[in-house]
């Protein structure tokens, strides 16, 4: 969980709702087929948005080893790994918050997840009015 949802985690957000908020977040921010060239740029990514810093050694280790030896990503095992730590990277960006929090709040006014897929654009407008407010006006609810 980020720093800013511990300063909003009073308000109540339960652990199913955020896991199904991740797992949305992760069909529809992340690619389907995990190359070379998709690990190799989140990898850039996360020293970019520094993000790298958020991970454990054993995610770095991955995150460097992994380009060097596939190709294409196969194993069911390794895919679930690295979209974890995909996620993690994309919600050190902007954009990655915006459209978590965006989710969230969405969620929250009872929309559902499918069909928010068509309403990106909102969802990343939700989010970013939710980030840009002082913490005092920030509320999940």
């Amino acid at each position: 969980m980020t720093y800013l949802a511990l300063m909003v985690s009073n308000c109540s957000v339960d652990a199913h709702l955020e896991g199904e908020v991740l797992n949305f977040l992760s069909e529809t921010l992340l690619p389907k087929v995990i190359t070379r060239s998709v690990i190799e740029r989140y990898l850039r990514k996360a020293f970019m948005n520094r993000s790298w810093f958020t991970l454990n050694r054993f995610q770095r280790a991955l995150l460097r080893v992994a380009p060097r030896v596939v190709s294409i990503v196969k194993s069911p095992a390794l895919i679930n790994v690295l979209k974890r730590i995909f996620i993690t990277i994309e919600l050190g960006s902007l954009r990655g918050r915006a459209l978590y929090y965006g989710f969230l709040l969405a969620q929250r006014m009872g929309e559902l997840l499918t069909s928010l897929t068509k309403k990106l654009t909102h969802i990343m407008l939700l989010g970013i009015n939710y980030l840009n407010n002082p913490p005092l006006y920030r509320v999940l609810g």
